[in-house]
């Protein structure tokens, strides 16, 4: 007669389970290392006057921190006070299209950071296409120095290079017109990118951002999981 041995049940269930766990500690694992770690925007507003911001993403409306469309009841925009104040945005990394609109509140019009992270690619922009006003191109900013700086991962390479606006001039490195090509492109686990708006003179005229301990926050970079962003730019560049 053959007898067949079989183990406890609570045997079979433990060995599941610890499959089970086993299984979800790689799959963690291979995710951490394949999903970069995405930063913010950290807009500085050095004017005299308080700036406010409206964010649309993947085409909807311009909303605030509530969340309201700016064309409801109860809507309010991002408010960054005057003199030195830092607000971050943190950035939306589900492959659409975001821009961040501000205004000086002084003349009419916006500037617009846009960028959309696309895989293990941060796509960029300065834009001053309805800086005079919808569909007018300009600057609420053309008067004072304005300076996009990257950080961390990529910085220096290739597109991601720092954006500098100096006060009275156009910006030859922002859009101006639909049909100019400024984009530039950074990995997507570059650190917190910094738009300083009104910047003095002493300050816009450094090569590096100078981050004073009101403002300074952790740049150490996240190891970069996406080695051959320079490469995946290029060919989408071509």
């Amino acid at each position: 007669m053959l007898i067949v041995f079989f183990p406890p049940l609570t045997t079979y269930c433990n060995f599941h389970k610890t499959v089970i766990m086993h299984f979800t500690t790689i799959t963690t694992a291979l995710a951490a290392l394949a999903t970069p770690t995405f930063a913010n925007l950290m807009v500085t507003n050095w004017c005299q006057n308080d700036v406010t911001a409206w964010q649309s993403h993947n085409g909807s409306c311009n909303a605030g921190p509530n969340g309201i469309c700016s064309d409801k009841p109860g809507a309010a925009p991002y408010t960054i006070a005057a003199r030195r104040t830092t607000l971050p945005f943190p950035f939306i990394s589900d492959g659409a299209g975001t821009s961040i609109k501000i205004s000086n509140g002084v003349v009419p019009g916006v500037l617009q950071y846009e960028y959309t992270i696309d895989k293990d690619i941060l796509y960029w922009d300065l834009s001053n296409i309805d800086g005079a006003g919808a569909a007018s191109a300009g600057s609420p900013f053309y008067n004072q120095n304005v300076k996009l700086t990257p950080t961390g991962n990529g910085v220096g390479e290739g597109p991601c290079t720092q954006i500098k606006c100096p006060a009275g001039k156009v910006c030859e490195s922002a859009y101006n017109a639909p049909a100019e090509t400024k984009t530039r492109a950074c990995p997507a686990s570059t650190g917190d990118m910094w738009l300083d708006l009104c910047e003095p003179p002493s300050n816009f005229q450094k090569r590096a951002r100078d981050f004073s301990p009101r403002v300074k926050r952790n740049l150490s970079a996240t190891e970069n999981t996406a080695k051959s962003w320079w490469n995946a730019f290029k060919n989408w560049w071509h």
